[in-house]
């Protein structure tokens, strides 16, 4: 009987921690997503919707990331690629979560495709 009630408790215990690690996967990316698109919005310096390489200048951040969210290598990122690379990376809540940010900003969804 003890040993039945030590496996009940355990497996309790680990679909417990299982559901609250997902949680925290969860609220992890879409922090992340939030912060790329303020951190997007603040590099915008023109407001002209996308980011050049000239923009993100020496930013510690955003430069290493820029050629993988640039998929059309035209040497800007727009919302939309960041978007997109969000959704590839993190899901689409993780996206939801940078259009919101630009919602805020109050130029909506400009300058995605």
């Amino acid at each position: 009987m003890k040993y039945v009630l030590r496996m009940v408790v355990t497996i309790a215990a680990a679909v417990w921690m299982q559901g609250a690690l997902a949680s925290d996967q969860y609220n992890y990316e879409t922090r992340v997503g939030r912060e790329l698109a303020t951190l997007f919005d603040s590099l915008d310096r023109n407001r002209d919707a996308q980011v050049s390489r000239e923009e993100a200048g020496g930013d510690v951040n955003f430069l290493p990331v820029f050629d993988d969210i640039d998929v059309n290598r035209n040497g800007l990122v727009t919302r939309g690629e960041l978007r997109d690379a969000l959704e590839r990376r993190y899901g689409s809540h993780a996206a939801d979560a940078g259009l919101e940010v630009f919602a805020v900003s109050g130029e909506g969804a400009a300058g995605t495709p």
